[in-house]
């Protein structure tokens, strides 16, 4: 284990292994769930850290949806939420992804109901009904389609 002159052999000591058998085992197991909260609002339902493997399934599904989705970047998402909204009272403020595998979707705001998605991958459209008035969920925008599938004004 030591050697004349030398410091320990660490490349053989089972301890330094055991730690590197661990830190590689929790790269591979919360890597996708550090990078799904990342990506994902402040208002995700899903706590990927203490549900690791649905950080998997996000990541998965979004590297399927990426490559044709229409609302693939905040900022498409963005530009989506003000074009669906023209013309309206409505005034989209912001955008965040969620992940929600069971298709509901709590909503923000006066009232606050739940919502069904069309998808696991939407965009919560957070904006004000009026100028000057309260933040509040007021539309879902499908991450694929990039149509909004909900908008409060209707859903009445």
């Amino acid at each position: 284990m030591f050697r004349y002159g030398r410091g320990p052999d660490l490349k053989r000591h089972p301890l330094v292994w055991a730690i590197v058998l661990v830190s590689v085992a929790g790269l591979v197991i919360y890597a996708p769930a550090l990078l799904a909260r990342a990506s994902t609002g402040s208002r995700e339902p899903i706590n990927f850290l203490t549900q690791p493997q649905q950080g998997w399934r996000f990541v998965l599904a979004a590297a399927a949806e990426m490559p044709s989705a229409r609302a693939s970047t905040p900022g498409r998402a963005r530009n989506l939420a003000v074009a669906g909204f023209a013309g309206t009272a409505m005034q989209p403020v912001r955008v965040d992804l969620l992940w929600v595998p069971t298709r509901r979707v709590a909503l923000l705001g006066k009232g606050s109901g739940v919502a069904t998605a069309k998808a696991a991958l939407v965009w919560a459209v957070t904006g004000r009904e009026q100028p000057g008035g309260p933040l509040r969920t007021i539309g879902l925008i499908d991450f694929r389609s990039g149509r909004l599938t909900y908008d409060v004004s209707t859903a009445r």
